[in-house]
């Protein structure tokens, strides 16, 4: 996702948005921020790939004007999460602090932040969308 932003001392700065999808994994912890339980070492490689591929074309962008960050979305309804939630959204839904699943409006009012100017000092972070699930697994 691409958008133009302006701020005092800089026009026509873009913000670009990397999203590491569905990153909660089935012990409700987040490949690339904490161990899961499943062997899914791939998919929590490839997780942790995106989140420090956004923070090093941050470093690099940022003098270009071009502004980087993430977005680490939890547990949303999806065809990949469909099975899973089958068997398990209750119990994830017990260790969720909101008690509810990820919204299109969740993750579409983030987006929108990150590519506005409210978010040019935001540099090189990936925001998790996850209801706390992370947060209250300490």
């Amino acid at each position: 996702m691409i958008s133009k932003q302006t701020n005092e001392k800089v026009t026509n700065a873009v913000s670009v948005l990397l999203v590491a999808t569905d990153v909660v994994s089935v012990r409700v912890s987040a490949p690339g921020l904490a161990n899961p339980t499943m062997p899914v070492y791939a998919y929590s490689a490839s997780k942790a790939a995106v989140i420090h591929m956004t923070r090093h074309l941050a470093a690099d962008l940022a003098r270009e004007n071009i502004n980087v960050n993430g977005i680490a979305p939890g547990f949303f309804h999806s065809k990949m999460t469909a099975g899973l939630l089958d068997q398990f959204e209750e119990a994830l839904l017990a260790k969720t602090p909101r008690g509810r699943m990820g919204t299109p409006e969740d993750m579409a009012g983030t987006a929108i932040y990150l590519s506005s100017r409210a978010s040019a000092w935001v540099v090189g972070h990936t925001v998790v969308l996850d209801g706390g699930i992370i947060a209250a697994a300490g």
